[in-house]
């Protein structure tokens, strides 16, 4: 009975986890920061954008983006390019006023004929 217990909670905690993790190349670390802000009364929002070199043929292939408040109760998105991008631009949100925010925000790149770009399904058809 503890143990059925146990799991329960324990998927509970990580289904509500504000972790962040999209793709799956890790060839070059280009970004990596750890993102805070303090307590006040509104909540507070960042954005971080980071791009790939113009030099270079690479793309970005993985974004990591960690909450490390032990409620991990923040909310991380990416608003804008992303993976198979060369920028990416991510939103960090406290969770409500009178919390800061604590992210850890890693980005990788990879060049582009070896990144694994996400395949998106097209919309067919036609509208009724």
């Amino acid at each position: 009975m503890f143990v059925k217990v146990f799991a329960v909670i324990g998927f509970v905690a990580l289904a509500s986890a504000a972790d962040l993790s999209v793709g799956a190349g890790v060839r070059k670390l280009i970004f990596d920061k750890n993102i805070t802000a303090g307590p006040t009364i509104w909540q507070r929002v960042k954005t971080v954008t980071v791009n790939t070199s113009n030099t270079t043929n690479d793309v970005i292939s993985r974004i990591v983006v960690i909450d490390n408040r032990l409620e991990k109760d923040g909310e991380a998105k990416v608003i804008e390019g992303g993976e198979g991008h060369k920028n990416v631009t991510i939103e960090l949100k406290s969770p409500a006023v009178f919390r800061g925010l604590d992210f850890t925000v890693q980005v990788f790149a990879d060049e582009k004929n070896n990144a694994q770009v996400p395949q998106h399904p097209k919309i067919t058809g036609s509208k009724t």
